[in-house]
Order: structure tokens, then C-alpha cells, then sequence
């Protein structure tokens, strides 16, 4: 499908170089179909990720509001609070590369075999304070 994208777009060109001025929207829209269905075809990767990343950093935050003023204050709960965050966020950065790498995986036409698209967390993304 990639290739079809490519193709639509490389066609738009030519035929606005050829005076073919009327085909290039009938193109364009092609192009954009080819998109959305490559987009659709990975919408479950990516909502497992996003959701993920939702699930984690409500913890995070559940965590924090269950800490004293005093506690919110120590140096380590906040050291904690910016590590288990930034490992929510590198788990999503991860999941969009992973999603990248199976999309140019499919464009090469040798998808992964396995089901779980899912990149593996780090421990420290799932250490619960004392």
C-alpha cells in the first residue's frame, strides 16, 4: 500500500506538470484512502500503547494525591514521580517506534509473526513505593 501512496503521489505530480490539472484532487484522494487504511490496519497497536500510557500515569497520579504535604515534599517521592512518568512516556515513544518498524515491515511484505505488539516495560515503570 505504501507504494500505491507513492505512486498516487508521484502520478499528482505528473499530471500537474502535463497540465492534467483536474486529476490531481481525484489522485490526492486515492493517496489519502491508501493512508487511512494503512492507519486502520494499525489502530489496535496503537490504542493498546495509548491506553497503556493512560493506565500508568492515572496510577502516577493516584499515587501522588495519596501522599501527605510532607511526603510531596521529599525529595525522593518527587525523584519517583518523574521517573515512573518519564517510563510512561518513553513506553508510548517506544510503542510509536515499534509502530514505525511494523510498518515498514509490512511495506516490505515480511510482517512479524507474533500477536503481542505491545514493547516490553521496564521493572522500574512498575516499582510501587513502600
Amino acid at each position: 500500500m505504501q507504494f500505491g501512496v507513492f505512486t498516487c503521489t508521484a502520478g499528482a505530480a505528473l499530471c500537474g506538470a502535463v497540465d492534467a490539472a483536474l486529476l490531481v484532487p481525484v489522485i490526492i484522494a486515492v493517496s489519502s484512502v491508501l493512508n487511512a487504511f494503512i492507519e486502520l490496519g494499525l489502530l489496535p497497536q496503537t490504542l493498546r500503547a495509548n491506553n497503556a500510557t493512560v493506565a500508568e500515569l492515572e496510577r502516577v497520579a493516584l499515587w501522588w494525591s495519596g501522599l501527605t504535604l510532607i511526603q510531596r515534599r521529599m525529595a525522593s517521592a518527587k525523584e519517583l514521580l518523574v521517573e515512573r512518568t518519564e517510563a510512561a512516556l518513553v513506553y508510548e515513544v517506544a510503542s510509536l517506534s515499534q509502530k514505525a518498524v511494523k510498518l515498514a515491515s509490512k511495506h516490505d511484505g515480511d510482517a512479524p509473526d507474533d500477536d503481542d505488539d505491545r514493547p516490553q516495560k521496564s521493572q522500574e515503570a512498575h516499582h510501587r513505593p513502600g
